[in-house]
């Protein structure tokens, strides 16, 4: 017998004798048991037992109590449905429930919310007219403010709906993809693509394929891909003709996802799409399919006189199994295309990359030294190459593959008339660590090119020790920017705490990418004097993405003081933190550190109905107790959005308990 079968019928057996208390202490409060609860209900003969377990699941948790109200038998839906529509609750938090029942009792109420009042639908029209110049009169503010939120709760209920699924619940889908919110008609379209196996959805996807709105057929063509029915093909396949390359690029997509060799054939000659988005999403449906036939045409496509086509089939090449590709990547580095040379440089990386790795074969993939040494020596070459994204790739392949035997050829490089190639040289020896490098880099901070400077200063972090502070600290004065950069990231390197003062005299530098590379390697160092500093800075500087930079620091460094600063920022941002993503990394920070007195700043200026409810919601969902599950819903039932909903239902899984006053 099943395990959640035994456990419905250990639970129906002595139903009648559990106290109210015991039942939810016992049974209602614990996650493990709400699945067997559920296929219980529908076995309970005793009506007042049945709605008695769903009134104390609704005492206990109001997600718990939605869960089981849409679990009872069909003819008492109808009454345990009506405790959830009900609530004295905000309405977007009333839909969610209702979804969360998955019982059809629930659509009527939810078509009340998709069908808002008249007027809403008039002020978000208006707006959008307005918005677009059509009108001069903007619509009234505070009557916008309740259109949008009703328009929120109208999208949040078409997902409800998908999530009943059934005939009835798709059909007034449908129906709602004549709304005139457009954004309505976008979640609906979305929903629609859960439907699965629903010929019904099916056929108003194919049709919204043909909308007049490009961001429409867009999701209709991404919604088909989730179905991944092969009568949707024809239809896809037309819409890779689309106007819009946004439209072809989500058909294109779609089509990889259904699959089979017609996919496979029509997406090839869909490479020679003239949009590069396109032709990459063509690629990347391509490398879906493990098939000798999508092979066979990629290779054919490397021989194109199309530099377009070939540059893109070399692309989808990289996802092939690494063994049937070696040659043609070889080929494709001696190509007269840079774009197909660049994606060669990767692809033969790639193959190094993945000796060792178990392929399609389930055999482990085991390259040949002479082929290695091949790879190796072609990608070597290709560092000179006369393209500058070519050189780029090469640098970041070569820092992942090459060892002391290339350090030669580095060094030599350091003396390359292409200041480009002397830049990565500089990089390149430091991620190898060769001390036969730091004499030349030493050198090198004198080159003429600033880019060079900067790599070298960058790199004598990593293989200097602390004879090479004193030059650095030089380099903090340079007359370019980039070089001050390149010298804070060596210093930090280094790590030394010595260089605590001279980095926090080199937070007064004019350019503001130069302070947050500063900030960055003061929290490398760390330390009470480098806290003080990036407390200095989050609290005063103006530029955003330093003190983006400065509250992460201090996330990493905690303490009490970086939790009172962060605290600060938070409740009155100002300067370079008055932007969202700061607030975001505020808040993050602040998760990092855990204290109960983080914990508290977080809390302490929610709910706000701004994005800060968001961002809060997200990090108390990984950091927060179970013991914070009363306050958030305090929050939820205050706030106009469900973003506090979502960080007690990851709670709730974590701890697999509900509330912990029980």
């Amino acid at each position: 017998m099943p395990e959640e079968e035994y456990n419905y019928k250990s639970i129906l057996s002595q139903l009648s004798e559990l106290s109210d208390k015991q039942l939810k202490r016992d049974y209602l409060n614990h996650l493990q048991w709400t699945e067997p609860i559920a296929l219980m209900l529908p076995l309970v003969d005793d009506e007042a037992q049945a709605l008695r377990v769903v009134r104390l699941a609704l005492e206990v948790d109001l997600i718990l109590g939605a869960r089981l109200a849409g679990a009872v038998k069909s003819e008492l839906q109808e009454q345990t449905i009506s405790w959830i529509a009900d609530l004295k609750i905000p309405e977007i938090l009333k839909v969610e429930l209702l979804g969360k029942t998955k019982s059809e009792a629930a659509i009527p109420f939810l078509e009340r919310v998709l069908k808002s009042e008249e007027r809403y639908v008039r002020a978000i029209v208006a707006y959008e007219l307005w918005a677009k110049g059509e009108i001069d009169e903007e619509p009234e503010t505070e009557l916008l403010n309740e259109a949008g939120y009703y328009e929120s709760c109208s999208e949040r209920a078409a997902l409800a709906l998908a999530e009943i699924g059934g005939e009835s619940a798709i059909a007034l889908l449908i129906e709602v993809l004549r709304d005139e919110r457009k954004p309505v008609r976008k979640t609906t379209v979305e929903a629609l693509g859960k439907a699965r196996g629903n010929e019904s959805a099916l056929v108003a996807l194919i049709e919204a394929l043909k909308d007049e709105d490009y961001e429409i057929r867009c999701l209709s063509a991404n919604s088909l891909g989730e179905i991944r029915s092969k009568s949707a093909m024809e239809a896809l396949i037309y819409a890779l003709d689309d106007r819009d390359s946004y439209v072809r690029e989500s058909a294109a997509a779609a089509l990889g996802e259904i699959g089979g060799e017609l996919a496979v054939e029509v997406l090839v000659h869909a490479l020679c799409d003239p949009d590069s988005w396109v032709c990459r999403t063509v690629t990347e449906a391509l490398v879906k399919f493990d098939s000798d036939k999508a092979l066979a045409y990629l290779s054919q496509a490397l021989q194109s006189e199309d530099a377009n086509i070939r540059r893109n089939a070399a692309f989808a090449i990289k996802g092939i199994p690494e063994d049937l590709a070696l040659a043609d990547w070889l080929k494709a580095l001696k190509d007269k295309d840079a774009g197909v040379r660049s994606q060669a440089v990767f692809g033969l990386a790639k193959i190094i990359l993945s000796e060792g790795s178990q392929q399609h074969s389930e055999t482990v993939f085991r390259l040949a030294d002479s082929d290695r040494e091949s790879i190796c020596a072609a990608i070597l070459e290709a560092f000179y190459d006369e393209d500058s994204e070519v050189r780029r790739r090469v640098s970041l392949v070569l820092g992942k593959i090459a060892g002391e035997s290339v350090v030669p050829v580095l060094l030599e490089a350091l003396h390359n008339k292409n200041s480009e190639v002397r830049g990565y040289a500089a990089n390149l020896l430091a991620e190898i660590g060769s001390k036969q490098a730091k004499q030349p880099l030493i050198q090198a901070l004198q080159d003429e090119e600033p880019w060079v400077r900067k790599n070298a200063a960058s790199a004598l972090g990593k293989v200097g020790d602390e004879s090479v502070i004193p030059l650095l600290v030089q380099a903090l004065g340079d007359e370019k920017p980039e070089v001050r950069e390149g010298a804070a990231h060596g210093l930090a390197s280094i790590g030394k705490d010595s260089t605590i003062p001279v980095l926090i005299r080199a937070l007064k530098d004019e350019n503001s990418q130069v302070r947050e590379m500063i900030v960055s390697a003061l929290r490398q160092i760390s330390g009470e004097l480098a806290e003080t500093a990036l407390i200095e800075i989050l609290l005063q500087d103006k530029d955003y993405a330093v003190c983006d930079q400065a509250a992460y620091a201090l996330g990493t460094i905690g303490g009490e003081s970086a939790v009172a600063a962060l605290r600060q920022a938070l409740l009155k941002p100002s300067g370079g933190c008055a932007y969202d993503p700061v607030l975001e990394t505020i808040v993050e920070a602040l998760g990092a550190i855990g204290s109960e007195s983080a914990i508290e700043a977080i809390f302490e200026p929610l709910p706000t109905n701004t994005c800060l409810d968001s961002f809060a919601a997200r990090t108390l969902a990984v950091v927060g107790s179970l013991q914070l599950v009363p306050r958030l819903w305090q929050l939820q039932l205050k706030a106009e959005y469900t973003h506090f909903y979502q960080a007690i239902e990851e709670i709730q899984k974590r701890y697999q308990c509900y509330n912990p006053h029980l």
